[in-house]
């Protein structure tokens, strides 16, 4: 999620995803909360994200599920994919939403 963090702070809306990840165990009450009196979308995308990387693999993988049930913001999940196979590199690995799929 690092090298997506400045077109997730652009364009990412969290609340349009509490329910999904809170659906996924990967989000609280209290985390929304925290993320929702944040002042500015920016800052409410940088809480989230923090959130979500002391979530381990299954928080990405859930992000990515909700990106794709949304369908509104699929370039982002695309983002997403992108930035991950870099890291990754020869052993590419595709979110899907509901599990990681290794692409032979």
């Amino acid at each position: 999620m690092e090298d997506s963090l400045d077109l997730l702070s652009r364009n990412l809306e969290p609340r349009r995803h509490y329910a999904y990840l809170r659906s996924a165990r990967v989000l609280t009450s209290d985390d929304q909360e925290t993320v929702d009196h944040l002042p500015t979308r920016r800052q409410r995308v940088m809480a989230l994200v923090d959130i979500l990387r002391t979530r381990g693999p299954a928080a990405f993988n859930a992000l990515c599920g909700s990106l794709e049930q949304d369908r509104t913001q699929v370039f982002l999940l695309s983002a997403l994919n992108t930035a991950l196979e870099r890291q990754i590199g020869a052993s590419v690995v595709f979110c899907t939403g509901n599990e990681s799929v290794p692409i032979q």
